[in-house]
């Protein structure tokens, strides 16, 4: 017995419509595919080259060795990236894994609701520098996407404009943007996401207003291909004959389209079905325009696991003959979830799907060859497409270089040696060796917000931790605690209630003259924060508060947080807007608020305490905890000698810390 549930979606509430047929139809399993696969990526990523090397007649060839190396492929290995990483002097790390890991890259920033300026003066300035960038280097540019179907993904501002007026920001638009990256940007998506959202049409009155932007478009800058892009159509398919519907009627009207774009957002912790996927791909291959796989994530938390999905995924997709590139939605955990991502941390570690990744697209799909002359000057090697490097060495050492590309066709390469003076070769570097990084660290609005003072009479130092309601889910909501009569704030801390990184920090506030511990919540949040006070309470103690502000933006710069020889800081925290904090470090006497990322800087805050006589205070620091969610950094005070615990934070050195609180 089987069940089929249909779901209609586009008429409009009260638009009649009506249904003619369905039909179910079982796609046997494809128990062969990967054999088969790979049958396809030899005859269809690969061509013959006959190699010639003219040397002079004074030589023997047998002195001569030849290698061959592919450095980049003609098929599109690519990745979204943020275009402020590209052009921060502090990321240049990161640009050099990306320059070594793929050939393309999509600007997401070009989208029109991420403009930095206003409706009437634009500035999509950090796009365009991040596109220079990548030109330099040899990267080609994805623009993603010049309009959006979908009102939510468009600037407020746009959709309360009439119809007219709308088609005048279009025009301006596209006027504006093709005039800043003309000649630069090798793709565009023109509308993306056309059968979830009919917003310019249903504005314009205009049934066939898309089409209209592909000619506008194309008109004002022919260089780039111009794509139609959507989701649900391969990984999840229940878009997928719609989609086809949709590219053979912008293909019949003739309006410039040049290829498919196809979301492959596979839901988490799932593995592809490979049988529905190359099923769902062949229907969208016959429409014969070729198709670029965007936005590809794949998900676990298991390592392995997900190695092994991405290969799936990535082997099906390389092999298919109208599939013309790959571009993933982000390779670093900074910028996607870490179950998705391939590379993690500031050490820029590879996990196991990146280990995956880098020896597909560097070793088992591409071609390295070193040959001696001895048997012969001229041969035939079978070679990935692409970009190659040929150098000759005689007697040892090298003495001529050259680079040429591989086409799709087979092909002859001749190389005239000539001289045999030894050359010197450009220098050889791995990307993923460490390398220093040059921060900033400051003091910045330094001043104290007030103080506290404990009126207990008892001589000896006691804490407890007090700790808040759970914040709602969302930015900047928030959960406060605070201490009884007669204690004083001496630690701060949040955490979230699910692991989640996604929390602005904490700060120590006043209210009504009584400090405060305010646990922040951060922007796509998925759980709540707690705070957690340290209140303690001691004959003579005394703490003020302290906070600075922010640090620079630059990757790990420090706010720092000094307190007087005679103060210890009892308690450190810190606290941004954009959740992106590396955390809390204490020292003996300061704390440092540590900084994650571009945007914002960190603010941080530290309590600064003394009392009568003078409190003897020591300063321990966990070892590193696991690198999965949920794993944690466990401390505790000396048991040897009578400590009392006044204060812990987290600092996590690739950011991302899901807080800290004491048990």
């Amino acid at each position: 017995y089987i069940s089929a549930t249909l779901s209609v979606e586009g008429p409009a509430a009260g638009v009649s419509y009506y249904f003619d047929d369905a039909s179910l139809v079982e796609i046997p399993e494809y128990t062969t595919w990967e054999a088969d696969a790979n049958a396809r990526i030899e005859a269809h990523r690969k061509n013959n080259i006959r190699f010639t090397f003219d040397i002079p007649s004074d030589t023997n060839a047998s002195d001569y060795v030849v290698h061959i190396d592919h450095i980049r492929h003609l098929f599109g290995f690519g990745t979204a990236a943020r275009s402020d990483f590209i052009v921060h002097e502090d990321y240049q790390q990161y640009r050099d894994v990306l320059y070594s890991l793929f050939n393309s890259v999509s600007i997401t920033d070009y989208d029109w609701f991420r403009d930095q300026g206003t409706a009437s003066n634009p500035d999509f300035s950090r796009a365009v520098a991040a596109t220079d960038e990548l030109l330099k280097n040899g990267v080609k540019v994805r623009g993603e996407s010049f309009f959006s179907a979908r009102p939510a993904s468009e600037p407020t501002w746009v959709s309360s404009l009439n119809s007219q007026q709308l088609r005048d920001a279009v025009t301006k638009r596209i006027n504006y943007l093709t005039g800043i990256t003309k000649e630069k940007v090798s793709q565009w998506v023109v509308n993306n996401q056309l059968l979830h959202g009919r917003f310019y049409e249903d504005r314009t009155g205009e049934l066939n207003f898309t089409q209209q932007l592909f000619k506008a478009i194309g008109a004002a800058d022919p260089f780039p291909e111009l794509l139609l892009n959507d989701f649900d159509v391969v990984a999840e398919g229940n878009h997928n004959l719609g989609y086809v519907d949709q590219i053979n009627a912008f293909k019949d009207a003739d309006v410039g389209l040049k290829g498919v774009g196809i979301q492959s957002r596979f839901p988490d912790f799932t593995k592809p079905d490979i049988t529905l996927v190359k099923a769902r791909l062949d229907k969208l291959a016959a429409t014969g325009l070729p198709l670029w796989i965007t936005q590809l994530t794949i998900g676990s938390s298991d390592e392995h696991k997900k190695a092994d999905w991405y290969e799936d995924a990535l082997r099906l997709y390389f092999s298919h003959p109208s599939v013309e590139g790959i571009s993933i939605l982000g390779f670093w955990d900074h910028e996607v979830n870490g179950n998705n991502a391939l590379i993690h941390g500031y050490t820029y570690a590879l996990g196991e799907a990146g280990k995956r990744y880098q020896r597909l697209v560097k070793q088992d799909w591409s071609t390295h060859v070193t040959r001696p002359l001895t048997s012969g000057t001229s041969f035939t090697v079978r070679c990935f497409q692409g970009d190659y490097a040929v150098v000759v060495y005689y007697k040892g050492k090298p003495v001529r270089q050259t680079t040429f590309t591989l086409h799709k066709g087979d092909t002859s390469f001749t190389m005239v040696v000539g001289a045999t003076a030894e050359i010197q070769l450009p220098p050889v570097f791995d990307p993923f060796a460490p390398q220093d990084i040059d921060f900033a660290s400051s003091s910045l609005n330094l001043q104290t917000i007030g103080h506290g003072t404990s009126t207990s009479q008892s001589h000896q130092l006691q804490c407890v931790s007090r700790r808040s309601a759970v914040s709602a889910i969302g930015d900047e909501k928030t959960a406060s605690v605070s201490c009884n009569a007669g204690e004083v704030l001496a630690g701060c801390s949040s955490f979230s209630t699910n692991n989640d990184w996604r929390r602005d920090g904490e700060q120590v506030t006043f209210v009504n003259g009584k400090a405060v511990c305010t646990a922040f919540n951060g922007h796509y949040s998925s759980a709540g924060v707690q705070a957690e006070a340290r209140c303690c309470s001691l004959r003579t103690l005394q703490c003020r508060y302290r906070t600075a502000g922010p640090s620079g933006t630059g990757e790990r710069d420090q706010i720092i947080i000094p307190c007087a020889d005679n103060e210890y800081p009892l308690g450190c925290g810190s606290w941004t807007f954009e959740a992106e904090s590396a955390g809390t470090i204490f020292t003996s006497n300061f704390c440092i608020g540590q900084n994650d990322d571009i945007v914002v800087g960190v603010y941080g805050f530290a309590s600064c305490c003394q009392a009568t006589p003078s409190l003897h205070c020591i300063t321990l620091y966990s070892a590193v905890s696991g690198p999965d969610v949920g794993d944690r950094a466990v401390l505790s005070c000396p048991s040897e000698l009578p400590f009392t615990l006044t204060g812990c934070n987290v600092h996590a050195p690739n950011g991302r810390g899901a807080g800290a609180f004491i048990e």
